[in-house]
């Protein structure tokens, strides 16, 4: 009897370090909690802007090495106009929300240790942009690992 009583919690703690890794669940409540937060930026949608491309993503440790998983959710979108136009409509949010951004696709300095890079390349790739007036808005958070895979240095 003791013997599948400590079967039975070896093979616990194994199932529970496997669904850790593999099917984390917390990392799906804190995806959804950052597109929930998204959905605020979405809300404005400034005039003169079209939605081209949505992403999010889970993973990556980043370059501090702080055990923290990286989360973001963002969008690409085009706009007629000037930049200045499309920051003052998007200003009340983004000075509220300290993970949010905007980052235009000519001019702006992108953060080379940032999955925001890696997004630039794909949604100029993918959309077949080469220049223009685009830009991505987005926020991020940073959550505890927990075990996950997808949160591995990049």
């Amino acid at each position: 009897m003791k013997k599948y009583k400590v079967l039975i919690t070896v093979g616990l703690l194994i199932a529970t370090i496997l669904i850790l890794m593999f099917l984390n669940p917390i990392h799906f409540v804190n995806s959804s909690l950052l597109k929930l937060e998204f959905i605020q930026i979405h809300k404005i949608q400034p005039a003169g802007t079209s939605f081209i491309w949505r992403k999010s993503y889970i993973g990556g440790l980043g370059s501090n090495g702080n055990g923290a998983c990286n989360y973001m959710v963002g969008e690409l979108r085009s706009f007629n106009g000037t930049r200045e136009e499309v920051i003052e409509q998007y200003k009340k949010i983004l000075d509220n929300n300290k993970n949010s951004g905007i980052l235009f696709m000519d001019g702006d300095s992108w953060p080379l240790d940032s999955i925001l890079w890696d997004w630039r390349g794909e949604f100029l790739d993918q959309n077949h942009i080469e220049t223009g007036k685009y830009y991505i808005v987005y926020v991020s958070g940073k959550f505890p690992a927990f075990f996950d895979l997808r949160c591995k240095e990049y």
